[in-house]
């Protein structure tokens, strides 16, 4: 189970982060994409606080078995100094149905996760905050995340409507794997070699995200993406259809929160060969 999790985790946050491009593109008033891209990492740079949800369905295949699951998730986010705290929903379907649980990270007090079986609280250690944050920021920061597409946005397209620039971006092959594998670097040195070995057995057959920036706050309101590729694991290979729904809301409107003092006292401080089994 620990192994299939890791699995799905690591290919949720290579979808996650897929998108770019540089486009003559431009919409009403003329503003280019170049410019929706700078105003809204400025904007970005402003953020406090804010929360999302994310709803993914994934299935998997590997020789003629597959399996599917469900994942939702619900997140506060504080930006500095980092805080946020997520609950995760996942349904197995035929793997065992539905778990959930909660999870908190702090910079002064560490990574605190629920165990769904059996609802005990663990604390990573100490010496894997470093790639944890790093991780944690590549995975919910708008702003790393548009930071790091500003110099790749070739294949990427610009519609609007009344509220929205509306960024899409389609593609499959090597240009989809190398956008995919440079936006993996900003995950933190920690995840250098697992991005490395990923990227070297996967094939892309189909990307497509399109990302939805507020025209008066140019903050990022919604994202979907949809992902069809195939991973070379041990000799055997897997099939990955992806379609992952993102919203963001309460743009600095969230009050500050720490992680509670009942967790912090009673968790299960683990090993760190533990919490790279968990991870």
């Amino acid at each position: 189970m620990k192994k299939s999790l890791s699995l799905i985790l690591a290919c949720g946050l290579l979808t996650l982060m897929s998108a770019c491009g540089e486009s003559e593109a431009t919409g009403e008033g003329d503003i280019s994409l170049e410019e929706i891209l700078s105003n809204s990492a400025s904007a970005a740079e402003e953020i406090e606080s804010y929360s999302f949800v994310t709803e993914v369905q994934q299935t998997m295949g590997m020789d003629e078995e597959s399996m599917s699951f469900d994942m939702s998730t619900e997140a506060d986010v504080l930006v500095e100094p980092s805080v946020f705290y997520q609950k995760t929903t996942m349904d197995m379907g035929e793997l065992g149905g539905e778990m959930s649980y909660e999870s908190y990270f702090s910079e002064e007090h560490g990574l605190f996760m629920e165990d769904p079986l059996t609802s005990e609280w663990m604390k990573y250690p100490e010496n894997l905050m470093e790639d944890i944050l790093s991780m944690s920021e590549a995975q919910m920061s708008p702003s790393e995340q548009l930071i790091a597409f500003q110099d790749n946005i070739s294949e990427l397209s610009l519609e609007e409507d009344e509220n929205y620039f509306i960024l899409n971006l389609a593609g499959d092959g090597e240009e989809m794997k190398e956008i995919v594998e440079q936006i993996g670097n900003i995950a933190g040195d920690g995840m250098d070699e697992i991005f490395t070995q990923m990227m070297s057995e996967l094939e892309i057959h189909e990307l497509v995200y399109e990302i939805f920036i507020d025209k008066e706050t140019f903050h990022p309101a919604e994202a979907t993406v949809f992902i069809n590729m195939t991973i070379e694991m041990l000799g055997q290979s897997m099939t990955l259809e992806q379609n992952a729904d993102m919203s963001f809301s309460s743009f600095n409107e969230l009050e500050e929160f720490e992680v509670p003092q009942e967790i912090i006292e009673n968790a299960e401080e683990l090993s760190e060969e533990d919490a790279m089994g968990n991870f």
